[in-house]
């Protein structure tokens, strides 16, 4: 079974800063969305805060900034958010989770915009599937059942781990849970900002706690999900 955020995150406390949910209106045939912005950084040089405050992803912020170490930013330094956008060319329907961009894009009905979010996703080993499915169940302040696959990773390493974790700012699953009709597969929040826009879980995709949050709020049970992976060049 693959199921979720690794566990040997679990102490680590969400970053308070609060992302904000980036929405576009969208025409027929458009592709691309936002626009790249440049910053001049200030007092706060915390990546996974300036992250959080334009709805970024970590490796999204380290691509658009090549030749620059942005682990260790200076106050004044220039930096570039891309917050620019290609809609993923398939049907705009429900949600649509591109692993290669780490974006999530949600398609409200009846309506003409797309809302967009990243994510984290597998890492190697533990890879988050191409599929179809759909969601099957809402959970607000989820218990995690620790699946026995990632309690006999760990034990191999030493580690003990518990057979669940409650609701709580040690839980993995942050506030929020949105379960896929592949049942072993996770929409969730996270207790661990700087994971998101990396592959950093077991198989499960996590948003911003203020993303899912919001996501959870908008989609019902039985919306459609589309995860592909396709790269642009």
């Amino acid at each position: 079974m693959k199921l979720c955020q690794y566990i040997a995150g679990l102490a680590l406390a969400a970053v308070s800063t609060a992302a904000s949910a980036l929405t576009f209106p969208l025409q027929p045939g458009q592709d691309i969305v936002g626009h790249v912005q440049t910053i001049t950084v200030g007092q706060d040089i915390n990546i996974t805060h300036i992250a959080q405050q334009y709805d970024v992803g970590y490796y999204q912020l380290v691509e658009a900034n090549q030749g620059k170490d942005i682990n260790h930013l200076q106050t004044g330094d220039q930096l570039t958010i891309p917050t620019q956008y290609i809609i993923p060319n398939v049907p705009r329907r429900g949600i649509v989770i591109n692993q290669a961009e780490m974006r999530l894009f949600y398609f409200p009905p009846n309506k003409h915009e797309v809302v967009t979010y990243p994510v984290g996703i597998g890492r190697a080993g533990w890879n988050t599937p191409v599929t179809v499915a759909k969601i099957i169940e809402k959970k607000a302040h989820p218990t995690w059942f620790v699946p026995q696959s990632i309690q006999r990773d760990l034990a191999l390493q030493g580690i003990q781990s518990p057979k669940s974790i409650p609701a709580g700012p040690g839980n993995p699953l942050g506030p929020y849970m949105l379960r896929l009709s592949m049942p072993t597969y996770l929409i969730h929040g996270s207790n661990d900002a700087s994971t998101v826009g990396r592959r950093s879980s077991s198989g499960c995709i996590h948003l911003y706690n203020p993303d899912i949050t919001a996501l959870f709020a908008a989609v019902p049970v039985g919306t459609r999900v589309n995860i592909i992976n396709n790269p642009y060049l």
